[in-house]
């Protein structure tokens, strides 16, 4: 329902009448929504996305990243480097910003790479449109 209440240009009584709920409580962009991407269709100058990890083995893990970005944007993750209990969650904030601005969709991802070896890979899809 979050979601579905952030895009842009939707009727919260079309939602309401559809789903059956109302609209209560909305992400701040669509582009909150945990998923294990990232999608920004119309990146102005910068945004910062919202994306949570669980660690699902029996064991402590350490991860860092590294970033194959996308063409004309630049991407930085906060924190740098977590580490994660077993069955614990960590919050990750991801800035976008344009480099350059494109008139097409470029694409890269995010590698976090982890002391016990599993690779969590975020396939990132953005237009950046202005500076």
């Amino acid at each position: 329902m979050s979601f579905l209440c952030s895009i842009p240009n939707t009727d919260p009584d079309f939602i309401k009448t559809t789903i059956g709920e109302p609209c209560l409580h909305s992400f701040r962009s669509p582009s909150d929504l945990n998923v294990p991407s990232v999608t920004i269709s119309s990146l102005k100058g910068s945004q910062l996305v919202r994306r949570i990890v669980k660690n699902v083995a029996n064991e402590v893990e350490t991860y860092v990243y590294a970033v194959v970005p996308p063409h004309g944007v630049a991407i930085e993750l906060n924190p740098p480097w977590f580490t994660i209990v077993p069955q614990g969650t960590q919050d990750l904030e991801v800035k976008l910003i344009v480099t350059q601005p494109n008139d097409s969709f470029s694409h890269g991802e995010i590698i976090l790479t982890g002391s016990s070896k599993h690779i969590v890979r975020i396939p990132i899809s953005v237009l950046p449109i202005s500076m």
